[in-house]
């Protein structure tokens, strides 16, 4: 804990580090119990105001930074991910064969393709089908769903970074950080926290 700051300031700061950026709110309530019972916007003024406390901000990214060495994460680490998701094409972990698709071998993938790969899970149904005697038979048929981080997603965090256009936390100052997917299903055959926010404050609701 930071010496400096209350034990529910601490508390917040570790909320935030913990729940990100866009959930300060939430952070809030879980550092002040008492907020509980106020409305959403109330909370989202007094946390908002915590935030801009340079102490409370300071030890935010402190804990950040002390993550961010234990596990070697760079600016431009995050970035090359992000690039890689955002400019991997689809051909090369999918092929196309007429009306058919197909998933190229796992072990044949380069690092920038299998990053791009949420999921996948395989099942097998049985279809009818003619045997090689031309009578129709049950025969299996394996399916393959594939998910893949979402391309667009990735470019609009790399946006951010670079200051093009205008950013999702500008957009979106509050909510969870969505990471959408592209969903591709193959088929062997054919298929279509005493300070100024305690808890004894009054604040309008």
């Amino acid at each position: 804990m930071n010496a400096t700051l209350t034990i529910k300031q601490e508390a917040f700061a570790e909320e935030v580090f913990r729940l990100g950026n866009r959930k300060q709110a939430e952070a809030y309530r879980r550092a002040y119990p008492a907020s509980k019972t106020w409305s959403d916007a109330a909370v989202s003024v007094a946390a908002s105001r915590l935030m801009r406390n340079p102490k409370v901000a300071l030890r935010v990214r402190e804990l950040q930074d002390e993550v961010a060495r234990a596990n070697k994460i760079t600016v431009e680490r995050v970035v090359n991910e992000y690039a890689k998701l955002a400019f991997t094409d689809l051909p090369g972990i999918v092929t196309f064969d007429g009306a058919t698709m197909s998933v190229a071998d796992f072990d044949t993938l380069t690092p920038a393709q299998r990053a791009c790969i949420q999921s996948f899970k395989v099942k097998t149904d049985r279809e009818m089908q003619n045997g090689d005697d031309g009578r129709p038979a049950a025969t299996p048929v394996q399916q393959v769903e594939v998910k893949l981080y979402s391309k667009q997603a990735a470019l609009d965090k790399l946006g951010e970074f670079l200051g093009i256009g205008k950013s999702r936390a500008e957009e979106e100052p509050e909510g969870p950080l969505r990471i959408g997917f592209t969903q591709v299903t193959i088929y062997n055959e054919p298929r279509h926290k005493q300070d100024p926010n305690d808890d004894d404050q009054t604040h309008e609701h």
